[in-house]
């Protein structure tokens, strides 16, 4: 059996060509689809749980087959091939590798503008690997310099937790406008996203 582990793209499902083509899957002359002899084992356990084909419904097991139910189990069942068909990617794509600074001032030009913002030189590298538990829950691993920061249910929550290392939410913000000598923390959620931003360098 492959180790590689594959999650299911949303809303990808196999085309009619992969019936036959890499399920083994055979017509009979009254045009009803049946598992063929090269069909995967795993093919037949799921279709038990069909209905089989008839002549009023010749393409029953063919359509259970062309779900996006299906599409995610074959993910599981043969990873591999999922991933071939592009239905499903390689647990740990798609994540990238992000090139972090620290901010360590910020002066506003206005209320609502932000003037310039300063960074270290101190450069972070993090990375956010997905990945799926063998319950097939698939969770996002945050590492830190090669070392686990932390897992999380979201993508965009490890986002933030890379964020709050970003900017020290005690930061005193400069320059003008009503946000002069506030902390970072007291500021909107629009200015804090566009401070942020700046720290991150690369995004691979």
């Amino acid at each position: 059996m492959s180790e590689l582990q594959a999650a299911h793209k949303k809303g990808a499902k196999l085309k009619w060509s992969d019936l036959w083509n890499e399920l083994g899957m055979e017509r009979d002359r009254a045009g009803r689809w049946y598992p063929g002899e090269d069909s995967p084992e795993y093919v037949r356990d799921y279709l038990d749980g069909y209905r089989g084909p008839s002549r009023a419904y010749p393409k029953s097991y063919a359509t259970a087959l062309l779900t996006a139910k299906f599409a995610k189990k074959l993910c599981e069942f043969d990873p591999d091939l999922a991933v071939r068909l592009k239905i499903g990617r390689r647990v740990g794509e798609g994540g990238g590798t992000m090139i972090v600074k620290r901010v360590v001032s910020v002066e506003m030009a206005s209320d609502e503008e932000v003037y310039s913002v300063t960074l270290s030189d101190v450069v972070e590298s993090y990375t956010i690997a997905e990945e799926r538990a063998e319950s097939g829950v698939v969770f996002y691993e945050l590492l830190a310099a090669g070392y686990i920061e932390g897992y999380f249910s979201t993508r965009r929550a490890a986002m933030e937790k890379i964020a709050k290392h970003a900017v020290d939410d005690d930061l005193v913000i400069g320059g003008y406008g009503k946000h002069g000598g506030r902390k970072f923390w007291r500021l909107p959620e629009r200015l804090k996203k566009q401070i942020t931003n700046h720290a991150f360098i690369n995004i691979s």
